[in-house]
């Protein structure tokens, strides 16, 4: 058929065409083999926002977005190369999922059901189609899509979490003996030997064990610090120097901080490692690129924070507005199958470092009720925004403490651990600080030692995780014998966390695990500083 004969063949066609699609919802169409629309269906105007006069005569690539257009192009190369292989249905028909643009600009999805229309040799001459609008279904399944990835990823946040924190605490136990079994050696030492000087390089291994296990617990959001009001632009401005003298040579740090403020609620030295671990993170990436890293410091509408690549994955604005950190780098980037896995402990692409810096990270926002996103393009660059809550109450002018009255004399104090060497090297270092002590396995051997000698207790250290019972169950049944007998709880978990816990009886003190001498020494003085002095003679 010559050309003349083909359009007058789809004219015909689209005429009978008009006259059965005058009342249909969905949009059908026919179009030439050079991709012109030659009918579209009145209903053209419900989906697209266009009249049918409109669209006749426009070449289809118009009407699609550059990726659908990619794809509409492949689907009818692979037709045509099936036609031309003689082997074909000729009935057969191809349904694809496009997305078009209306009128307006928006975009909407639509199923399209597509037919070669044919000559009287059957040879191809034109397209027929048959399109829906998708766009709720297609909606549907990108939200079920999101919740299905972040149910995983809560799942896998919740599941670490888990391990980090039993971990930790485990680990902290152990620690506690290495640690004070280490302190209670050397300090029997020549000071100067060779085997003194190996002690103290297996003292520091075993510290930075122990700061790894600290990390492990701030990653489930177990650390809270002392909460104070802070001036954000004021720390960033006092961190400046340290960044930029521990920073590879050549970097550029830029900023832009407002003269004061934001204010926030917060440990100003966990803060400050929120800020130098996203910096570090920052110029590693940047280390093959564009030595610069811009930070900047704003209040933003909780409105105006990101959905998309937020951490935690189940956070939600609690207030109005936001003290919002940005740290953005011009390095490498992160994979977009990468980016859901940046705050995993020990997860790192890098050679360098321990894999600990972002997931402390995120710790310490899960603890401050704050968040943090990611944007990030291979070899563009990354832009993390930290967000944390505003404290709105007026500027605090810090107090100077007034340094208690302390009683520096000793007692005797009953020890309660579960773990029978945790139990052997706090004795010891009790006893070298200079106190008596009573030793108990569990709660119930405690309560029995406790009935029988409290007259001649000074104070009580309790496990908090013990069999049968626990240190609150302890603390309540020793309050109960004694009601002014100062217990001080101790635990390889956060204080924060412990503390948080709704019980009636309140200990006096915590002791975090692993401790040091000097630690236990300002424990028991801070608690022989307390109100109905328990270091007071009473036998």
């Amino acid at each position: 058929m010559d050309p003349k004969e083909i359009a007058e063949r789809l004219s015909d066609i689209s005429e009978r065409y008009r006259m059965i699609t005058e009342n249909m919802v969905d949009t059908v169409w026919v179009m030439d083999m050079d991709f012109r629309f030659i009918y579209v269906s009145p209903s053209v105007q419900r989906m697209y926002g266009v009249s049918a006069q409109e669209v006749i005569g426009q070449p289809v690539h118009q009407s699609l977005t550059p990726e659908s257009l990619e794809h509409a192009l492949t689907v009818f190369q692979e037709e045509v190369v099936l036609e031309e292989s003689g082997i074909a249905d000729p009935n057969r028909t191809r349904t694809i999922e496009l997305e078009e643009y209306r009128q307006d600009g928006s975009t909407i999805w639509v199923e399209s059901t597509l037919s070669f229309l044919r000559d009287e040799t059957g040879k191809p001459i034109g397209v027929l189609g048959v399109s829906r609008d998708i766009t709720r279904r297609k909606q549907a399944e990108a939200e079920q899509v999101r919740l299905e990835s972040l149910n995983r990823q809560l799942q896998r946040a919740e599941s670490l979490g888990r391990m980090a924190a039993a971990i930790a605490h485990h680990f902290n136990n152990q620690l506690q003996i290495i640690i004070g079994g280490l302190e209670l050696v050397v300090g029997r030492m020549p000071e100067g030997s060779d085997t003194c000087s190996v002690l103290v390089h297996i003292q520091e291994a075993a510290r930075k064990a122990a700061e790894i296990s600290r990390m492990m617990l701030t990653y489930v959001g177990q650390t809270t610090g002392s909460c104070k009001q802070l001036d954000l632009s004021e720390l960033c401005r006092n961190s400046l120097p340290f960044l930029q003298a521990a920073a590879p040579k050549g970097l550029v740090i830029e900023t832009a901080f407002p003269s004061a403020g934001p204010f926030i609620e917060a440990d100003d030295h966990l803060i400050r490692q929120v800020l130098t671990n996203v910096v570090v993170n920052a110029w590693e990436a940047s280390a093959d690129s564009d030595n610069s890293i811009r930070i900047t410091l704003e209040t933003v509408p909780s409105h105006d924070i990101g959905t998309s690549r937020r951490f935690p994955p189940d956070w939600h604005p609690e207030h109005i507005r936001y003290a919002c950190l940005t740290v953005e780098d011009h390095g490498c980037g992160i994979l977009p199958k990468d980016i859901e896995s940046i705050f995993d402990p020990f997860y790192s692409t890098k050679f360098i470092g321990r894999g600990m810096g972002l997931a402390t990270v995120l710790g310490l926002l899960k603890a401050y009720r704050g968040c943090i996103t990611v944007e990030s393009e291979v070899n563009i660059g990354s832009i993390f925004r930290i967000f944390l809550p505003l404290d709105l109450s007026e500027p605090t002018v810090a107090e100077p403490t007034v340094k208690p009255t302390v009683n520096t004399s000793k007692g005797r104090i009953l020890l309660i651990d579960d773990e029978h060497m945790v139990r052997d090297i706090a004795d010891m270092m009790f006893k070298r600080l200079g106190y008596d002590v009573l030793q108990a396995a569990n709660g119930k051997q405690a309560i029995a030692l406790f009935e029988q000698h409290h007259a001649t207790i000074d104070a009580v250290i309790c496990d908090l995780t013990m069999p049968d019972m626990n240190g609150w169950d302890v603390l309540t049944a020793l309050r109960s014998i004694d009601p002014k007998v100062k217990v001080v709880l101790s635990s390889g978990y956060d204080e924060a966390t412990v503390m948080a816990e709704a019980h009636a009886e309140r200990p006096d003190g915590f002791l975090g695990k692993p401790y040091r001498m000097q630690e236990l020494s300002a424990c028991m003085q801070a608690v022989s500083a307390l109100p109905d002095d328990f270091l007071s003679a009473k036998g």
